[in-house]
Order: C-alpha cells, then sequence, then structure tokens
C-alpha cells in the first residue's frame, strides 16, 4: 500500500519538528542553567544574582539568537552545502569573540564597535551587569539581541 497517497497531507511537517525541537532545548537548557547557577551559588559560593529574572530573560535572548542562527543556517544549508564546512571554523572562533573570556571594558577603543555587532556579546554584558549591579557596561542593548533574533526566526522560517 501506498503511503503517501495522493489527496493525503501529511500532519506532521518539518516546521512541527523544528519548534517541538527548539521547544524541548529551550526548557532543557533552562533547567540546566538554572541547576548549574543554584549548585554554584549553594556550593561554590557564588554570588546570588541581583536581578535572577533578568538574567533568565537575557539568556533566553541569547537562546533565541542561537535558534534563530541555526534556522537560519539550515536554509542556507539546504541551497549552499558547503556552508557547514566554512562555518565549522567560524563557530569555534565565535567562542573568543562573544565576551565569554574579556569584558567589555577591557577591549580597546578601536575594536569596541566591532564587537558590539555580536548580539551574544550584547547578552552576555547584560548579564553580567544583572549579576553583578556595580559592573557597568558600555554595551548590552536588549532590543538589539530581540531584534537579531526576529530577524534570524524570520528569515530562517521564510527561507
Amino acid at each position: 500500500m501506498n503511503v503517501h497517497a495522493v489527496g493525503v497531507e501529511r500532519q506532521v511537517t518539518l516546521l512541527d519538528l523544528l519548534i517541538s525541537k527548539i521547544a524541548l532545548e529551550f526548557l532543557t537548557q533552562s533547567a540546566a542553567f538554572v541547576i548549574i547557577c543554584t549548585g554554584l551559588i549553594l556550593l561554590g559560593g557564588a554570588e546570588l544574582p541581583h536581578d535572577p529574572i533578568g538574567v533568565m530573560v537575557v539568556f533566553w535572548g541569547c537562546m533565541a539568537v542561537g535558534a534563530g542562527l541555526g534556522l537560519a543556517n539550515m536554509a542556507v544549508a539546504r541551497v549552499f552545502p558547503l556552508v557547514n564546512t566554512v562555518l565549522g571554523p567560524i563557530k569555534r572562533l565565535s567562542v573568543f569573540i562573544s565576551g565569554v573570556i574579556f569584558t567589555a571594558s577591557q577591549l580597546p577603543s578601536f575594536a569596541l564597535p566591532w564587537f558590539s555587532w555580536n548580539p551574544v556579546f550584547h547578552a552576555i554584558e547584560l548579564a553580567r551587569t544583572l549579576w553583578y549591579p556595580a559592573y557597568r557596561t558600555p554595551i548590552g542593548d536588549p532590543w538589539y539581541i530581540a531584534l537579531v533574533a526576529l530577524f534570524l526566526f524570520a528569515f530562517g522560517i521564510a527561507a
């Protein structure tokens, strides 16, 4: 019997699978983030965040940028399969330019405008500000993070 009979539509689409995968990652990573932060606070003597809800919102914004980038990457890779080969080293480099290892105030003044294009850099700087109220960052725009995530989602779904 032909499963793909004429006139029968699939009930589960590719978009359904993408949404479920994003929801699964969102919930799993959020739980892991809360567990790790709680463990570091209770066992490691880390400071309580000044604004824990704000830190979670910034974390979710960072995840939204990553999900949008994944959708956009998937759409482009369907047309240009070589893009995954090219993006491999760039993804590794992105860890170093995300601001995890250094702060914005440690950058030379000529480099800050270039690094400020990275929405993850904005998110990490905002998280530092929300965790430690004494820390002041020269960048960290939540609207920039939201707009980049929205643009990447829209591009990925449209493509």
